[in-house]
């Protein structure tokens, strides 16, 4: 089913994290990401999920 977590799937950041991406915990299905931005900084950063058989999530964005 969709609730079943599986390995392989990494969490892709774009927009101000452009480049940035992390996996995600088979068992938990969390994931961690420490980002260290210059003070002032704002904008958008996007997330996707991607699996193994590069089936993706939705994107989800946060302004700051």
């Amino acid at each position: 089913t969709d609730d079943q977590l599986q390995s392989g799937v990494v969490v892709v950041f774009g927009g101000a994290l452009e480049g940035q991406s992390t996996n995600v915990d088979p068992v938990t299905g969390k994931f961690i990401a420490f980002v260290l931005l210059p003070a002032g900084t704002s904008g958008t950063a996007t997330a996707i999920a991607v699996d193994s058989h590069f089936q993706t999530s939705t994107q989800v964005s946060v302004e700051f």
